[in-house]
């Protein structure tokens, strides 16, 4: 009897499906067609679509250049300066409406007229003004940054809030408490930047005159005193024979120096100073001689 054949068919192929003739193109030759391995091995075989190949532009089509990826510096916008052109106008405007501050609408005064302001004119500012005093730099004009620095550094420890400079040199140091104000200007002689600062407390009557200096207060030595005149009285009434008695330093006053009695005094600069003076004294029939020596000037005005 003869044997039967068992032919095996494949599926028809469809030529129009080009993954499916991909997928089959691949499937590795046997070495034995229609037989399986020698070792019974099966293999296994992916019917999916081939992965896409990355296809060169055409040379219609321009590469791009992949951009810098860093991002931008967050710098602010400048702020456009002003011209220096426009009218007057636009440069005194002032934008901010809470800056503006209301003055009496006084009619203009007729021309020629002179212009007078009264003695309680003068005492209006007082209370806002008391508490500052008034410095300058003879012969040299320290800017106003400068000023500001040294003076917040070595003053605001003892109440100073604000330093303003004037155009004509002068600049006025206000504190927190009038009374904060002598004991600075006693505390002196101030250098700053090497240069002594000339300082006076403001009163109502300041004239910001350089040229027009009345009175002239200094740190005196004043040797030879006698013993009842180490006190405060006695210390006042030796300084009264030179100037006004403003203060005098710790060792003065509680006599643990008796060398010399250091003192500060204004005097009036109209007048000739006083290099020596004379005291009566009842534990002795002569006169004694008390010699004055100018310790430095602490202020001019």
């Amino acid at each position: 009897m003869a044997a039967s054949r068992h032919v095996a068919t494949l599926p028809p192929v469809c030529l129009n499906a080009p993954s499916q003739l991909n997928a089959l193109s691949n499937i590795p030759s046997s070495s034995t067609s229609g037989t399986t391995s020698q070792h019974n091995e099966t293999t296994h075989f992916t019917m999916g679509p081939k992965p896409p190949v990355n296809k060169p532009p055409p040379p219609s089509q321009k590469t791009t250049m992949p951009t810098n990826t860093k991002k931008p510096h967050n710098n602010p916008p400048k702020k456009p300066q002003p011209s220096s052109s426009g009218s007057w106008a636009e440069k005194v405007r002032i934008s901010d409406g809470a800056a503006r501050f209301t003055l009496e609408p006084l009619p203009r005064l007729p021309e020629g007229h002179r212009l007078r302001f009264t003695e309680d004119m003068l005492m209006e500012t007082s209370e806002q003004w008391n508490r500052s005093m008034v410095g300058f730099f003879p012969g040299l004009r320290m800017p106003h940054h400068a000023l500001q620095t040294i003076a917040m550094r070595v003053w605001k420890q003892h109440g100073l809030e604000k330093v303003i400079s004037m155009a004509n040199g002068f600049s006025i140091f206000q504190f927190s408490f009038e009374e904060q104000v002598q004991p600075v200007i006693e505390m002196g002689p101030w250098l700053f930047g090497g240069k002594n600062i000339i300082l006076q407390k403001w009163h109502p009557r300041f004239i910001f005159d350089k040229n027009r200096i009345s009175t002239l207060a200094v740190w005196v030595r004043l040797h030879g005193l006698p013993f009842p005149l180490w006190s405060k009285q006695g210390l006042s009434l030796a300084a009264s024979m030179v100037g006004t008695p403003l203060s005098c330093d710790e060792q003065t006053f509680k006599g643990t120096r008796l060398e010399y009695a250091r003192i500060c005094v204004e005097i009036d600069a109209s007048l000739p100073y006083v290099h020596k003076f004379e005291i009566d004294t009842p534990l002795s029939p002569e006169r004694k001689t008390i010699r004055n020596i100018v310790l430095y000037l602490l202020l001019f005005f």
